[in-house]
């Protein structure tokens, strides 16, 4: 994700994080349910990542890989 995108999803722009919730949420989806083996636990922690992400989206920096972002994220998700 690029600074512009950011900027553009902290004003308002639902309609560009939705474009990256579908860019990512297949390669999070199987993040998830390598870790967790449970497809259901699998989808919910995903979703709960993507909402932890829009949240705390003023602290990524877009020279950071997004992906990686989120996974980490949900890592932490399940480890809690």
């Amino acid at each position: 994700m690029d600074a512009t995108t950011k900027q553009r999803i902290l004003k308002g722009g639902l309609d560009a994080y939705a474009a990256i919730v579908r860019e990512h949420q297949g390669m999070l989806l199987s993040y998830a349910l390598r870790r967790l083996g449970d497809w259901t636990m699998a989808e919910e922690v995903v979703q709960l990542t993507f909402i932890r992400a829009y949240q705390k989206l003023s602290e990524f920096r877009p020279n950071e890989e997004f992906g990686v972002w989120l996974c980490v994220t949900c890592k932490y998700l399940i480890l809690s």
